[in-house]
């Protein structure tokens, strides 16, 4: 699956921050990572996603459990990012979609207007040179949205 990628990614690029892969088989809906720069942290759930070619609603494929949790944390003030690795070229080679918040949908259009402008309302397109400087300007204030 291609969620191993948006780790060897951030794990490879994001070198001013900690990244801590979680394999939890206790609870599965802890999300797959976790990130820690200066001034900022956040959980990131990775997904595989396909975007596919007709205008639409595309379902997160979440497990079980992890909308919920990823919801509760936002709630207490913790951070929740969808990182999200499509399976279109060459979208899938150049950078890593984020969620800035947790849902359940997101449409095809969002995908696409993130990926020409790199930002669409609280959904980013972010290539891979920029991931680094992606999450410093989370922490220190400046990442507009």
């Amino acid at each position: 699956m291609k969620e191993g990628v948006v780790y060897k990614r951030l794990d490879r690029k994001c070198i001013h921050s900690r990244i801590e892969r979680i394999e939890n088989r206790v609870k599965r809906s802890t999300p797959d990572m976790h990130l820690q720069t200066k001034g900022f942290n956040c959980w990131i759930e990775a997904k595989d996603m396909h975007i596919g070619v007709r205008d639409r609603e595309i379902r997160v494929p979440y497990e079980e459990g992890q909308y919920d949790w990823a919801k509760k944390e936002v709630a207490f003030g913790g951070n929740v990012l969808l990182g999200i690795v499509v399976d279109d070229e060459p979208m899938s080679r150049e950078g890593i979609f984020f969620s800035l918040v947790p849902r359940e949908y997101i449409s095809r259009e969002e995908f696409l207007d993130a990926y020409e402008r790199g930002m669409c309302g609280f959904f980013a397109f972010v290539k891979n040179s920029l991931l680094d400087e992606f999450f410093i300007s989370l922490g220190n204030g400046t990442y507009r949205y």
